[in-house]
């Protein structure tokens, strides 16, 4: 999953992008998520910034196939140029939400089945 969204990330790569800004990283990231309809956003974070991914295009298979967030996760890190980690997924302990942190702080992803 790690290459595929790294590929998909690729593929709406903006020529340069890792020599932008960390602020204009995020917003090239967010505009491709939101072209994808995630109706993704950010905020910032004790350790780094948090994208929020407010609906989940894989809510319905999510629980048999985890390993889409780890897709979802590398495309982030391939735009970003810097690790990303989900900490929060849709439907676990109740969340209505994705959340990927940000940086080099960012913590080991959640595991997606608990």
């Amino acid at each position: 999953m790690d290459v595929l969204g790294k590929r998909l990330a690729g593929e709406a790569a903006l020529s340069g992008e890792l020599s932008l800004s960390i602020p204009k990283r995020l917003g090239f990231a967010l505009e491709k998520l939101n072209e994808a309809h995630y109706m993704a956003r950010w905020e910032a974070g004790a350790e780094g910034p948090h994208v929020i991914l407010g609906i989940c295009p894989y809510a319905a298979i999510i629980e048999k196939h985890p390993e889409l967030c780890q897709m979802d996760a590398a495309m982030l890190a391939e735009w970003m140029g810097q690790p990303a980690a989900q900490i929060f997924r849709t439907g676990k302990e109740g969340s209505s939400v994705c959340v990927f942190a940000l940086g080099n702080k960012a913590p080991p992803s959640v595991s997606p089945i608990a």
